[in-house]
Protein backbone atom coordinates (compact mmCIF):
# COMPACT_ATOMS: atom_id res chain seq x y z
CA UNK A 1 0.00 0.00 0.00
CA UNK A 2 1.64 3.52 -1.06
CA UNK A 3 0.63 4.98 2.43
CA UNK A 4 2.07 2.32 4.39
CA UNK A 5 5.40 3.41 2.13
CA UNK A 6 5.25 7.01 3.60
CA UNK A 7 5.84 5.58 7.39
CA UNK A 8 9.85 6.23 8.07
CA UNK A 9 11.71 4.03 10.28
CA UNK A 10 15.30 4.28 11.73
CA UNK A 11 17.44 2.34 10.29
CA UNK A 12 18.02 0.30 13.47
CA UNK A 13 13.72 -0.71 13.79
CA UNK A 14 14.95 -2.98 10.71
CA UNK A 15 16.87 -5.75 13.24
CA UNK A 16 13.20 -5.86 14.39
CA UNK A 17 12.27 -8.26 10.69
CA UNK A 18 15.33 -10.48 11.35
CA UNK A 19 14.27 -13.98 11.04
CA UNK A 20 15.16 -16.84 13.03
CA UNK A 21 15.00 -15.13 16.50
CA UNK A 22 12.96 -15.54 19.48
CA UNK A 23 14.00 -11.94 21.27
CA UNK A 24 14.95 -8.33 20.17
CA UNK A 25 15.81 -5.84 22.20
CA UNK A 26 16.56 -2.31 21.86
CA UNK A 27 18.22 -0.45 24.57
CA UNK A 28 19.23 3.22 24.79
CA UNK A 29 18.82 6.58 26.66
CA UNK A 30 16.36 9.43 26.49
CA UNK A 31 15.58 10.45 22.62
CA UNK A 32 16.58 7.97 21.14
CA UNK A 33 13.34 7.52 19.46
CA UNK A 34 13.14 3.57 20.67
CA UNK A 35 9.48 3.25 21.00
CA UNK A 36 8.58 5.63 18.38
CA UNK A 37 10.97 3.35 16.20
CA UNK A 38 9.03 0.32 17.19
CA UNK A 39 5.80 1.20 16.64
CA UNK A 40 6.36 2.56 13.60
CA UNK A 41 7.49 -0.85 12.08
CA UNK A 42 4.70 -2.55 14.04
CA UNK A 43 1.83 -0.34 12.07
CA UNK A 44 4.06 -0.72 8.71
CA UNK A 45 3.82 -4.89 9.53
CA UNK A 46 -0.15 -4.28 10.58
CA UNK A 47 -0.52 -2.53 7.45
CA UNK A 48 0.69 -5.49 5.43
CA UNK A 49 -0.37 -8.78 6.78
CA UNK A 50 -2.31 -9.86 9.16
CA UNK A 51 -0.93 -10.07 12.78
CA UNK A 52 -1.60 -10.05 16.47
CA UNK A 53 0.01 -8.09 18.86
CA UNK A 54 -0.06 -6.73 22.67
CA UNK A 55 2.32 -3.64 23.60
CA UNK A 56 2.65 -3.88 27.09
CA UNK A 57 3.63 -1.67 30.19
CA UNK A 58 4.44 -2.89 33.82
CA UNK A 59 2.46 0.14 35.27
CA UNK A 60 -0.26 1.31 32.97
CA UNK A 61 -2.66 4.05 34.99
CA UNK A 62 -4.82 4.70 31.83
CA UNK A 63 -5.29 4.44 27.98
CA UNK A 64 -4.68 7.59 27.66
CA UNK A 65 -1.31 8.06 29.41
CA UNK A 66 -0.16 4.74 27.39
CA UNK A 67 1.91 3.97 24.13
CA UNK A 68 -1.74 3.57 22.18
CA UNK A 69 -1.32 7.47 21.71
CA UNK A 70 2.16 6.84 19.97
CA UNK A 71 0.58 4.35 17.49
CA UNK A 72 -2.15 6.57 16.89
CA UNK A 73 -0.15 10.05 16.49
CA UNK A 74 1.90 7.85 13.64
CA UNK A 75 -1.16 6.63 11.91
CA UNK A 76 -2.58 10.63 11.93
CA UNK A 77 0.43 11.72 10.85
CA UNK A 78 0.85 9.45 8.01
CA UNK A 79 -3.03 9.36 6.85
CA UNK A 80 -3.44 5.60 7.71
CA UNK A 81 -6.63 6.18 8.32
CA UNK A 82 -7.89 4.01 5.59
CA UNK A 83 -6.10 0.93 6.92
CA UNK A 84 -6.21 1.43 10.47
CA UNK A 85 -9.31 1.62 12.89
CA UNK A 86 -8.26 3.18 16.45
CA UNK A 87 -10.99 1.82 18.91
CA UNK A 88 -10.84 2.23 23.28
CA UNK A 89 -8.74 -1.00 23.86
CA UNK A 90 -7.60 -2.30 20.24
CA UNK A 91 -6.23 -0.80 16.82
CA UNK A 92 -6.96 -2.56 14.07
CA UNK A 93 -6.36 -3.06 10.56
CA UNK A 94 -7.97 -3.54 7.30
CA UNK A 95 -5.95 -7.08 6.38
CA UNK A 96 -7.41 -8.16 9.62
CA UNK A 97 -4.51 -7.38 12.33
CA UNK A 98 -4.91 -6.68 16.10
CA UNK A 99 -2.71 -4.23 18.31
CA UNK A 100 -3.74 -4.50 21.93
CA UNK A 101 -2.95 -2.24 24.85
CA UNK A 102 -2.95 -2.88 28.34
CA UNK A 103 -0.81 -2.81 31.61
CA UNK A 104 0.70 -6.36 33.19
CA UNK A 105 1.32 -5.17 36.87
CA UNK A 106 -1.77 -6.21 38.40
CA UNK A 107 -3.41 -8.59 35.89
CA UNK A 108 -0.75 -11.04 35.51
CA UNK A 109 -3.40 -14.04 34.44
CA UNK A 110 -4.02 -12.07 31.39
CA UNK A 111 -0.69 -13.18 30.57
CA UNK A 112 -2.11 -16.57 29.86
CA UNK A 113 -4.57 -15.06 27.68
CA UNK A 114 -1.82 -14.33 25.11
CA UNK A 115 -1.07 -17.31 23.81
CA UNK A 116 -0.96 -16.91 19.88
CA UNK A 117 0.30 -13.79 19.73
CA UNK A 118 2.77 -12.59 16.86
CA UNK A 119 4.57 -9.98 18.93
CA UNK A 120 4.29 -9.23 22.56
CA UNK A 121 5.87 -5.54 22.61
CA UNK A 122 7.45 -4.57 26.72
CA UNK A 123 7.73 -0.81 26.49
CA UNK A 124 10.01 0.65 29.42
CA UNK A 125 10.71 -3.16 30.09
CA UNK A 126 13.22 -2.01 32.89
CA UNK A 127 10.21 -1.66 35.29
CA UNK A 128 9.80 -5.57 34.27
CA UNK A 129 9.96 -7.40 37.51
CA UNK A 130 10.80 -11.56 37.17
CA UNK A 131 6.96 -12.10 38.37
CA UNK A 132 5.87 -10.73 35.13
CA UNK A 133 8.67 -12.04 33.08
CA UNK A 134 7.87 -15.36 34.23
CA UNK A 135 4.13 -14.58 32.99
CA UNK A 136 5.28 -13.38 30.20
CA UNK A 137 7.68 -16.20 28.75
CA UNK A 138 4.97 -19.24 28.41
CA UNK A 139 2.09 -17.17 26.10
CA UNK A 140 4.61 -17.71 23.44
CA UNK A 141 4.67 -21.31 23.20
CA UNK A 142 7.19 -23.75 20.89
CA UNK A 143 4.64 -24.20 18.17
CA UNK A 144 3.85 -20.53 17.15
CA UNK A 145 6.38 -18.35 15.48
CA UNK A 146 5.53 -15.54 17.84
CA UNK A 147 7.99 -13.63 19.47
CA UNK A 148 8.87 -10.74 22.33
CA UNK A 149 9.80 -7.33 21.46
CA UNK A 150 11.42 -5.03 24.44
CA UNK A 151 12.26 -1.29 24.58
CA UNK A 152 14.15 -0.23 27.51
CA UNK A 153 16.57 2.04 29.18
CA UNK A 154 19.52 -0.04 31.69
CA UNK A 155 18.51 0.96 35.53
CA UNK A 156 20.25 -1.68 37.67
CA UNK A 157 22.48 -4.92 36.39
CA UNK A 158 19.72 -6.79 38.72
CA UNK A 159 16.78 -5.51 36.39
CA UNK A 160 15.45 -9.41 34.70
CA UNK A 161 15.94 -7.50 31.43
CA UNK A 162 19.30 -6.32 31.95
CA UNK A 163 20.09 -9.66 32.89
CA UNK A 164 18.52 -11.06 29.89
CA UNK A 165 20.03 -9.25 27.02
CA UNK A 166 23.18 -7.20 28.50
CA UNK A 167 24.39 -9.40 31.33
CA UNK A 168 26.95 -12.00 31.35
CA UNK A 169 25.36 -14.59 29.74
CA UNK A 170 22.94 -13.44 26.97
CA UNK A 171 19.27 -15.02 26.27
CA UNK A 172 19.95 -17.48 23.95
CA UNK A 173 17.68 -16.60 20.28
CA UNK A 174 18.16 -13.35 20.82
CA UNK A 175 19.54 -10.01 18.77
CA UNK A 176 20.56 -6.85 20.70
CA UNK A 177 20.74 -2.96 19.55
CA UNK A 178 21.68 0.05 21.36
CA UNK A 179 20.30 3.00 20.45
CA UNK A 180 20.93 6.34 21.83
CA UNK A 181 19.78 10.24 20.59
CA UNK A 182 22.38 10.26 17.54
CA UNK A 183 20.66 7.36 16.26
CA UNK A 184 17.87 9.25 15.96
CA UNK A 185 17.03 10.53 12.74
CA UNK A 186 14.41 12.91 13.83
CA UNK A 187 16.26 14.42 17.17
CA UNK A 188 14.69 17.56 18.04
CA UNK A 189 17.05 20.96 18.72
CA UNK A 190 15.08 21.35 21.82
CA UNK A 191 16.18 17.82 23.27
CA UNK A 192 19.91 18.65 22.18
CA UNK A 193 19.99 21.37 23.91
CA UNK A 194 18.68 19.62 27.28
CA UNK A 195 21.17 16.79 26.57
CA UNK A 196 23.96 19.52 26.33
CA UNK A 197 22.87 21.04 29.37
CA UNK A 198 22.35 17.90 31.57
CA UNK A 199 26.16 16.66 30.16
CA UNK A 200 27.50 19.84 31.56
CA UNK A 201 26.01 19.97 34.63
CA UNK A 202 25.22 16.81 35.73
CA UNK A 203 28.31 14.43 34.00
CA UNK A 204 27.52 11.82 36.90
CA UNK A 205 24.12 10.98 35.41
CA UNK A 206 24.62 11.72 31.72
CA UNK A 207 25.86 8.85 30.75
CA UNK A 208 22.93 6.83 32.39
CA UNK A 209 20.67 9.12 30.86
CA UNK A 210 21.79 9.94 27.41
CA UNK A 211 23.77 7.47 26.61
CA UNK A 212 22.42 4.59 27.91
CA UNK A 213 24.36 3.19 30.42
CA UNK A 214 23.41 1.60 33.65
CA UNK A 215 22.41 3.77 36.65
CA UNK A 216 25.44 5.33 38.85
CA UNK A 217 25.52 3.02 41.74
CA UNK A 218 27.00 5.32 44.02
CA UNK A 219 25.41 8.57 43.00
CA UNK A 220 25.52 11.33 45.37
CA UNK A 221 21.96 11.58 45.38
CA UNK A 222 21.10 7.98 45.30
CA UNK A 223 19.35 7.46 48.63
CA UNK A 224 19.67 3.77 49.24
CA UNK A 225 22.55 2.95 46.28
CA UNK A 226 22.09 -0.31 44.53
CA UNK A 227 25.71 -1.65 45.55
CA UNK A 228 25.02 -0.57 49.66
CA UNK A 229 21.55 -2.65 49.25
CA UNK A 230 23.27 -5.51 47.76
CA UNK A 231 26.12 -5.60 50.05
CA UNK A 232 23.30 -6.18 53.12
CA UNK A 233 21.58 -9.23 51.05
CA UNK A 234 21.91 -12.33 53.50
CA UNK A 235 25.19 -10.36 55.29
CA UNK A 236 23.91 -11.90 58.33
CA UNK A 237 24.49 -15.42 57.91
CA UNK A 238 27.91 -14.97 59.85
CA UNK A 239 26.53 -13.29 62.89
CA UNK A 240 25.23 -15.06 65.44
CA UNK A 241 21.08 -15.65 65.52
CA UNK A 242 19.28 -12.63 64.84
CA UNK A 243 17.20 -11.65 67.55
CA UNK A 244 14.66 -8.81 68.88
CA UNK A 245 10.90 -7.71 68.14
CA UNK A 246 9.82 -7.90 64.78
CA UNK A 247 8.02 -4.74 63.62
CA UNK A 248 5.53 -4.47 60.60
CA UNK A 249 5.51 -1.81 58.25
CA UNK A 250 1.75 -1.12 56.11
CA UNK A 251 1.88 0.89 53.27
CA UNK A 252 -1.89 1.13 52.30
CA UNK A 253 -2.82 1.28 48.21
CA UNK A 254 -4.82 4.02 47.04
CA UNK A 255 -5.69 3.50 43.27
CA UNK A 256 -4.41 2.51 39.57
CA UNK A 257 -1.09 0.22 40.08
CA UNK A 258 -0.19 1.37 43.66
CA UNK A 259 0.05 -2.29 46.12
CA UNK A 260 -0.47 -2.81 49.13
CA UNK A 261 2.95 -3.67 50.98
CA UNK A 262 3.66 -5.07 54.39
CA UNK A 263 6.97 -5.38 55.27
CA UNK A 264 8.26 -7.03 58.49
CA UNK A 265 11.63 -6.46 59.87
CA UNK A 266 12.96 -8.32 63.31
CA UNK A 267 15.60 -6.31 64.59
CA UNK A 268 18.28 -5.61 61.92
CA UNK A 269 16.76 -7.93 59.29
CA UNK A 270 14.48 -7.17 56.79
CA UNK A 271 12.84 -10.36 56.66
CA UNK A 272 9.68 -10.69 54.57
CA UNK A 273 7.94 -8.56 52.18
CA UNK A 274 4.23 -9.03 50.73
CA UNK A 275 2.49 -7.37 48.04
CA UNK A 276 -1.03 -7.87 47.43
CA UNK A 277 -3.60 -5.81 44.80
CA UNK A 278 -6.43 -3.41 45.43
CA UNK A 279 -8.62 -4.20 48.78
CA UNK A 280 -10.98 -2.21 51.06
CA UNK A 281 -9.15 -1.29 53.82
CA UNK A 282 -11.26 -3.86 55.98
CA UNK A 283 -9.66 -6.47 54.03
CA UNK A 284 -6.32 -5.23 54.51
CA UNK A 285 -6.78 -4.99 57.86
CA UNK A 286 -7.87 -8.65 58.31
CA UNK A 287 -5.44 -9.80 56.33
CA UNK A 288 -2.28 -8.04 58.55
CA UNK A 289 -3.94 -8.20 61.99
CA UNK A 290 -3.56 -12.02 61.41
CA UNK A 291 -0.54 -12.20 60.36
CA UNK A 292 0.48 -9.93 63.02
CA UNK A 293 -0.76 -12.17 65.54
CA UNK A 294 0.46 -15.37 64.06
CA UNK A 295 4.06 -14.01 64.07
CA UNK A 296 3.70 -12.56 67.49
CA UNK A 297 4.62 -8.75 66.12
CA UNK A 298 5.32 -6.07 68.64
CA UNK A 299 4.31 -2.67 66.56
CA UNK A 300 2.53 -2.18 63.52
CA UNK A 301 3.49 1.54 61.48
CA UNK A 302 1.16 2.05 59.00
CA UNK A 303 0.78 5.64 56.86
CA UNK A 304 -1.86 7.82 58.74
CA UNK A 305 -2.16 10.01 55.27
CA UNK A 306 -4.71 9.83 52.47
CA UNK A 307 -6.31 6.15 52.12
CA UNK A 308 -4.18 4.97 54.93
CA UNK A 309 -5.93 6.65 57.39
CA UNK A 310 -9.13 4.10 58.75
CA UNK A 311 -6.01 1.60 59.08
CA UNK A 312 -6.46 2.11 62.98
CA UNK A 313 -10.43 1.88 63.20
CA UNK A 314 -10.63 -0.84 60.68
CA UNK A 315 -7.98 -3.00 63.06
CA UNK A 316 -9.88 -2.02 65.87
CA UNK A 317 -13.33 -3.32 64.21
CA UNK A 318 -12.23 -6.68 64.14
CA UNK A 319 -13.48 -7.37 67.54
CA UNK A 320 -10.56 -8.07 70.07
CA UNK A 321 -8.09 -5.78 71.43
CA UNK A 322 -4.76 -6.06 68.94
CA UNK A 323 -1.78 -8.10 70.88
CA UNK A 324 0.63 -5.54 69.12
CA UNK A 325 0.52 -1.87 69.29
CA UNK A 326 -0.38 0.32 66.46
CA UNK A 327 1.18 3.93 65.65
CA UNK A 328 0.36 5.66 62.52
CA UNK A 329 3.11 7.53 60.77
CA UNK A 330 2.69 10.53 58.34
CA UNK A 331 5.84 10.60 55.59
CA UNK A 332 4.89 14.56 55.40
CA UNK A 333 4.93 15.51 58.80
CA UNK A 334 7.79 17.51 60.57
CA UNK A 335 10.75 15.65 61.65
CA UNK A 336 10.53 13.67 65.10
CA UNK A 337 12.51 14.67 67.73
CA UNK A 338 13.50 18.13 66.13
CA UNK A 339 15.85 19.37 68.83
CA UNK A 340 17.49 16.23 69.21
CA UNK A 341 21.16 16.33 67.98
CA UNK A 342 21.61 14.00 64.66
CA UNK A 343 25.29 14.83 65.09
CA UNK A 344 27.32 17.28 67.10
CA UNK A 345 25.78 20.88 67.23
CA UNK A 346 22.90 19.59 64.21
CA UNK A 347 19.87 18.63 65.39
CA UNK A 348 17.50 17.35 63.59
CA UNK A 349 15.18 19.76 62.40
CA UNK A 350 17.93 21.60 61.02
CA UNK A 351 19.17 18.38 58.93
CA UNK A 352 15.99 17.17 57.45
CA UNK A 353 13.10 18.97 55.93
CA UNK A 354 10.41 16.17 56.62
CA UNK A 355 9.61 12.90 58.54
CA UNK A 356 9.96 10.76 55.02
CA UNK A 357 14.17 11.51 55.01
CA UNK A 358 14.47 11.42 58.11
CA UNK A 359 12.83 7.57 58.33
CA UNK A 360 14.86 6.67 54.62
CA UNK A 361 18.02 7.86 56.13
CA UNK A 362 17.91 5.79 58.98
CA UNK A 363 17.85 2.78 56.37
CA UNK A 364 21.03 4.07 54.74
CA UNK A 365 23.22 4.70 58.29
CA UNK A 366 21.91 1.31 59.18
CA UNK A 367 22.98 0.17 55.43
CA UNK A 368 26.56 2.12 55.78
CA UNK A 369 27.00 0.10 59.07
CA UNK A 370 26.67 -2.86 57.29
CA UNK A 371 29.25 -2.09 54.86
CA UNK A 372 31.82 -1.14 57.84
CA UNK A 373 30.80 -4.32 59.50
CA UNK A 374 31.64 -6.40 56.09
CA UNK A 375 34.90 -4.28 55.89
CA UNK A 376 36.13 -4.84 59.60
CA UNK A 377 35.76 -1.45 60.17
CA UNK A 378 33.79 -0.69 63.20
CA UNK A 379 36.85 0.70 65.46
CA UNK A 380 37.12 -2.13 67.79
CA UNK A 381 33.62 -2.32 68.74
CA UNK A 382 31.96 -5.75 69.44
CA UNK A 383 30.95 -7.68 66.00
CA UNK A 384 27.51 -8.88 67.82
CA UNK A 385 26.59 -5.28 69.37
CA UNK A 386 27.13 -3.59 65.96
CA UNK A 387 25.07 -5.90 64.24
CA UNK A 388 22.16 -4.74 65.84
CA UNK A 389 22.70 -1.52 64.26
CA UNK A 390 22.76 -2.96 60.82
CA UNK A 391 20.72 -3.54 57.75
CA UNK A 392 20.22 -7.64 56.68
CA UNK A 393 18.15 -8.30 53.97
CA UNK A 394 16.72 -11.60 53.40
CA UNK A 395 17.94 -12.94 50.03
CA UNK A 396 14.81 -15.68 49.52
CA UNK A 397 12.04 -13.27 49.70
CA UNK A 398 9.92 -13.35 46.24
CA UNK A 399 11.06 -10.99 43.58
CA UNK A 400 14.20 -9.71 45.54
CA UNK A 401 15.40 -8.08 42.82
CA UNK A 402 11.80 -5.94 42.34
CA UNK A 403 12.77 -5.11 45.67
CA UNK A 404 15.79 -4.03 45.83
CA UNK A 405 15.34 -1.68 42.44
CA UNK A 406 12.33 0.33 44.62
CA UNK A 407 14.56 0.65 47.47
CA UNK A 408 17.28 2.25 45.61
CA UNK A 409 14.51 4.51 43.84
CA UNK A 410 14.56 7.68 45.54
CA UNK A 411 16.76 10.36 45.47
CA UNK A 412 17.68 13.07 47.80
CA UNK A 413 19.29 16.60 47.58
CA UNK A 414 19.06 20.00 49.40
CA UNK A 415 16.22 22.77 49.56
CA UNK A 416 17.19 26.60 49.63
CA UNK A 417 17.17 26.29 53.79
CA UNK A 418 20.06 23.61 53.52
CA UNK A 419 17.86 20.82 54.82
CA UNK A 420 17.70 17.45 52.98
CA UNK A 421 14.95 16.34 51.07
CA UNK A 422 13.73 13.25 49.38
CA UNK A 423 12.13 12.65 45.63
CA UNK A 424 10.48 9.14 46.02
CA UNK A 425 9.17 8.80 42.36
CA UNK A 426 11.92 11.07 40.37
CA UNK A 427 12.11 10.59 36.85
CA UNK A 428 8.26 10.42 36.71
CA UNK A 429 8.61 6.71 38.30
CA UNK A 430 5.83 4.45 40.18
CA UNK A 431 6.18 5.29 43.48
CA UNK A 432 7.68 3.23 45.29
CA UNK A 433 5.41 1.44 47.97
CA UNK A 434 7.73 -1.23 49.02
CA UNK A 435 10.62 1.83 49.92
CA UNK A 436 7.62 3.01 51.88
CA UNK A 437 6.76 -0.13 53.88
CA UNK A 438 10.08 -0.91 54.70
CA UNK A 439 10.46 2.72 56.19
CA UNK A 440 7.81 2.09 58.49
CA UNK A 441 8.90 -1.33 59.61
CA UNK A 442 12.02 0.82 61.04
CA UNK A 443 10.66 3.67 61.90
CA UNK A 444 11.76 3.35 65.33
CA UNK A 445 15.04 4.30 64.70
CA UNK A 446 14.98 7.55 64.02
Amino acid sequence: MDELAQIQVPQWAHLLTEPGYRDYSVRGGRASGKSEGMAGMMISLAGTRPLRAVCLRESHVSLKLSNKMLFEDIIKRYGLGGIFTIQQTVIRSSVGSEIYFMGIENSRNLARGLSGMDIIFSDEAQLQTTETKNALRPALRGDHNGRFWWAWNPDHPTDPVYQDFAGANIRLGSISALVNWNHNPWFPRDADLERRNCETMDPTMYPHIWLGELAPDDATRTLLPHSMLTACLDAHHNQPEITGRIDVGLDVADTGSDRNVMAARRGPLLYDVQRWGSATTGETARRVDAWCREHGVARLYYDSAGVGAGVRSALLELGQQPPYRIVPMNFGASVAGPRTEYSRSIRNADHFARRNIQLGWAIRLRAENTRRLLDGDIGGRDPAAWAGRCLFINRAMPDIDGILRQLAQPIYSENVNGKLVLDKAPHNAPSPDIFDAVSLAFARDS
